[in-house]
């Protein structure tokens, strides 16, 4: 009975643990890169012949473009995901698109259940909800950086 408390217990507490957009940040951007800056090429996609993604936060061209399209405060071309802090700007307008439009710059207690959602939004696109089982694994390694 008590081992059933303690865990009913570790799992409320996730659940109401707060966390800022930096923290979700830092932890994404060591799940993608392991924290490396710079300009880091994704995959190599032979078809295109060209790289899926770049930076430290991974961001593939078309999140890209849906990002200035969404924020048009965002300058810059492409090439500038290679700086962690505009990659920050293009993850939060992201984010913000394809979640009910929240304004993730100003929070600062982000609850799980919003972390998770951004998290398997990023891993997955704005169609995540159908590929749950894929980014598990994925949610699991963010979830991991968020909670130590």
């Amino acid at each position: 009975m008590k081992k059933l408390f303690l865990i009913l217990l570790s799992s409320f507490s996730l659940s109401v643990v707060a966390v800022s957009i930096d923290d979700l940040v830092n932890a994404i951007h060591k799940v993608e890169t392991s924290g490396k800056t710079g300009a880091i090429l994704g995959d190599y996609d032979k078809v295109t012949k060209s790289y899926k993604a770049l930076g430290p936060m991974q961001i593939q061209k078309v999140c890209w473009i849906d990002s200035v399209g969404f924020d048009k405060s965002i300058k810059g071309k492409y090439q500038d995901c290679t700086d962690l802090q505009y990659s920050k700007k293009i993850f939060v307008a992201y984010s913000a698109r394809y979640t009910k439009g929240k304004n993730f710059n100003n929070l600062s207690n982000l609850s799980m259940k919003d972390c998770e959602e951004i998290s398997r939004l990023w891993n997955a696109g704005p169609s995540w909800k159908k590929k749950m089982e894929k980014t598990n694994k994925y949610w699991e390694k963010v979830k991991s950086f968020l909670v130590k």
